[in-house]
This record gives structure tokens, sequence and C-alpha cells, in this order.
């Protein structure tokens, strides 16, 4: 009789929980059909983009832009129904350019595409001068020398590349004149550094003597280096090495122009007129958005994205496409799953571009947060599809991954790998948590020639956006936090790492 009772118990259990999971597994599959629904038949992804990367633009760290952006997002995220705060991590240098005109006016009259660089000393009124170019020295005292020629002259610094082409078309179309064109190339490019050094001054003193010097303004080429080639009309554009001299980045082309006229001593004449100025510390901020948890409130999913960008473009695939997604998701995620069982953040970073400023001060004024961290989901790498993410050396965090990812639609995940257990990596702002020993983890998409076009380039623009990828993403991303707010478990933890 008591094993006849017994196996009456396990039956009666057996049909309670196929019961409570069949109501569990209708209740997912509602939820996620209900996510699919808003993020492709609802999206709200292209009216988001549009304002924020053609009408605020870019967005450097200080600038009246990037607080405009703040103000923007805190906005949106109100009309929603979603409590939002902005909060200030510190303070931050800020610069303000003007409308910049560079023209060459000798031998022949044409206009430039250059910019001056961000943090860069501007003119007061438009200047002109000569070019030259920085000589061979091998000592100190030859560049000490030669030092005086540079008075109310431009000194264009770089040396210009060979070709303006990026390097798959020499390798499609001429492989072995492409071999004989980059050994020519790094001969030169070492050439070149040997004479930097040789001047004695490295990092910012060199240009700030040459500025001390006399010299009207310093023209840089705006190629990464002369080891890797970006596309058709792309120029990486940065910061000034000094706040002391107006530093004018010219395109490949242009800068290539100029001095090979310098060079050869045809005269060229530059006028510049580049009105920028310093105004000071202002305060900088983090946006952090929140649907509160309604049973593990102390314990949080966070979306994590990057806000702030440089200036030469309109920041659209770095990191405007981050934004947009955390944007989307959380959008999503009120309208299906508005009261999580954890707490959802989307924080969006100020300072980034600067060393992860925003995210590192938010994580070390926020133990709570990262000690009660489910998981972060980054994303900084441009608008493509999702298809790779690193464990960043949680070896635990690969079963949840796994789980949650087998849950959605095989649409979605098909093309997606895991790196398990990966490595903890730095480069962007999940690395300010990972540091601590919390797990966070960077979706990484598919490239769309990210570093080549668009990565710190004046053609990261609103058209390089891909709204059906970025659609898709916000999909998978919203899908992700629930099933990480509902999960019963905890992803671990690691030791402390070494936060800098």
């Amino acid at each position: 009789m008591k094993r006849l009772i017994h196996f009456s118990i396990v039956g009666l259990s057996l049909i309670t929980w196929k019961a409570t999971h069949a109501q569990t597994s209708t209740r997912v599959d509602s939820v996620l059909h209900a996510i699919r629904v808003e993020a492709i038949e609802k999206s709200d992804v292209y009216s988001l983009a549009q304002p924020l990367i053609d009408s605020i633009g870019a967005r450097l760290t200080g600038s009246a832009d990037l607080q405009h952006a703040d103000d923007w997002l805190a906005a949106v995220y109100r009309g929603w129904g979603i409590l939002v705060r902005t909060e200030q991590y510190g303070t931050a240098r800020a610069w303000r350019r003007g409308t910049i005109h560079i023209d060459l006016t000798a031998p022949r009259v044409r206009s430039l595409e250059g910019m001056l660089m961000a943090f860069s000393a501007g003119t007061r009124k438009p200047v002109q001068g000569p070019v030259i170019i920085y000589p061979n020295v091998s000592s100190g005292s030859e560049f000490e020398a030669w030092l005086p020629q540079v008075r109310g002259k431009f000194l264009a610094l770089s040396l210009a590349e060979p070709t303006c082409r990026p390097d798959e078309n020499w390798q499609k179309f001429a492989p072995e004149s492409f071999e004989k064109m980059r050994d020519e190339r790094t001969a030169a490019l070492r050439a070149w550094s040997a004479s930097l050094h040789a001047s004695g001054l490295g990092g910012e003193a060199l240009p700030l003597r040459l500025g001390e010097a006399g010299a009207l303004g310093l023209l840089v080429s705006l190629r990464p280096s002369l080891t890797a080639s970006p596309g058709w009309g792309t120029s990486k554009i940065g910061t000034a090495s000094t706040d002391k001299v107006p530093e004018v980045g010219l395109s490949c082309e242009d800068y290539g122009l100029v001095r090979r006229l310098a060079e050869r001593n045809q005269g060229p004449v530059i006028r510049l007129d580049a009105p920028a100025r310093f105004e000071g510390e202002v305060p900088v901020f983090n946006v952090i958005a929140e649907l509160r948890g309604s049973e593990k409130p102390d314990e949080y999913v966070l979306l994590s994205a990057h806000l702030d960008s440089w200036d030469a473009a309109s920041g659209a695939t770095d990191n405007g496409s981050g934004t947009l997604l955390m944007m989307e998701a959380m959008r999503i995620l009120n309208a299906v799953y508005p009261h999580p069982r954890r707490t959802i953040l989307a924080v969006h970073w100020g300072g980034e571009e600067q060393g992860l400023n925003g995210s590192r001060a938010f994580a070390s004024q926020h133990s709570d947060i990262v000690n009660g961290l489910q998981a972060l989901f980054n994303q900084d790498n441009g608008t493509g599809r999702i298809v790779s993410i690193s464990m960043s050396g949680f070896a635990g965090a690969g079963a949840f991954f796994r789980r949650w990812l087998a849950a959605m639609p095989g649409e979605l995940t098909r093309e997606i790998t895991l790196d398990d257990p990966g490595q903890v990596e730095g480069g962007t702002d999940n690395a300010a948590f990972t540091c601590h020993g919390a797990p966070a983890f960077n979706l990484e998409s598919l490239k769309w020639d990210y570093e080549t076009y668009t990565w710190h380039t004046n053609r990261d623009t609103f058209d390089k956006l891909v709204f059906d990828d970025l659609k898709k993403n916000a999909e998978l991303l919203a899908m992700l936090a629930y099933f990480a707010s509902e999960d019963s478990q905890r992803v671990p933890h690691l030791a402390l790492q070494n936060c800098k």
C-alpha cells in the first residue's frame, strides 16, 4: 500500500510538473512572440535614429551636442513612461569648433577636404602661409638647427601615403605591384619614424615645440597609419596632439597633394580659417533608464552602450547604433514585460572615447549594482547583425547563454557563435565591469567594413545604418534581457580583477 501511495504521489507530482511546465512554456512563447511583434512590426528604430544622427549629430565628450543628446534620450524615455535619470560621473574640458575652411591658394586654387582635430587650438582669424615638410634629421641638434624655418609656415608633419586606394584593390587587381608598393611603404614608414624619434621629442612635446617655434599650423594625414589602409574617401579622425597650435587633418588624397607640392618646391600656400575655443570644465553624465524588478529588484540586467562619439561625422555606427539598440530594446521590454523579475537598466555612457570614463566611474560608484549584476550586454562595433558573444573568461556563463539562445527563434541565433570561455578583454565599456569580476559581455556584430569605413572616420553617417539588422538585434537583445531577468539561477561572478 505504501508503495502504491508512493507511485501515486510521484505520478501526481509528474502531472503537476507537466502542467506547470506547459504553463511556463506558454508564457515564455507568448512573451517571445510579443517581443517579435514589437521589434519587427512596430519598430521605432528609424524614427529614433534620424533625430539622433542627423539633427543632434556628433557627440564629443564635453560638448553642448552631447548634453543635447543626454536631454533627448531622457525625454524619449519619459515619453515611453520609463523611469530615467542623468547621473554626473565627472567633468570634462569643453571644446567647441566653428566652421572650418582649408584652401590651397598656390600654385593653384583648390578647397581641401579636412578637419580641425578635436581639442585643437583654433585660429582667431584666417591665416595664410607656405607649406614645408618635416625634415630628415638624425639627431636632436639637427632638429634644433632646422627648427627656425617653421616660423610663419604650415608644417606637413605626416608621411604621405604612396596610394589612397584600399589595399584590397591592389591585392585584387595587381598583386605583384602590391607586394612592391607595400615593401616601399614599410621602408618609408621606418625612415620617417626614425626621423621623428631623432628629434628627441615624443608625444605632445614635438607639436608643442613646433608651436612655440612659430608654426602657423600642423598638417597631418588622416589615414590611420601606413600599414592599415581604409576605404575610399575615408579618414580616421581623432584628437590633436596639443592644444597650443592648430592641427589640421587632411584627407589622404589632399594631404598627398600638398606634401608632394612642398617636396618638389612648387610653392604650396594654405589659407586656414578654423575658429575653435575651449570653454572650461563642464559636468558630464551617464543616462540611466530603469524597469524596476518586481521580485529581485536588487539584482540587475544591464543594457550598455556609449553615447559619446568623435565629431568627424555623426557617430552613426560608433556608437549611435548601439545607443539605438539599447533604447529600442527598452521600448520593447516596457511594452511587453514592464514588470521584470530583476531590475533592467539601460545605461548610455559618456566618455567612452576618453578611456571608458563614464562606465568606469559608474562601476566604481555603484558596488550594489556590480555585486547584484546578473548580466551586462554591451554593443559597440557597428550596425550589423550580432554574430558572436564572448563569455569574457566567465567559465560558468556559457551554459546560461546556450540555454537562453536555445529557447529563441532559430533565425535569430543560428549565426551566433559563443566564444566560451573566451577571455577578459578591454577596449569598450563591458571591461569596466569585468575588471570587478562582474559578468559583462560584448555583443559582436557583422563588420560591414566597420574598421575600414566608419570607425572614427568622416564617413560615420546615417546612411551607414542597416535597419533590418538593427531590428533583429533589438529583438535578440530584448529576449536576452528577458531570459536573464527570469532565470532562477545567478550567472557566477569571478574574483576581483585589477581595475585601473
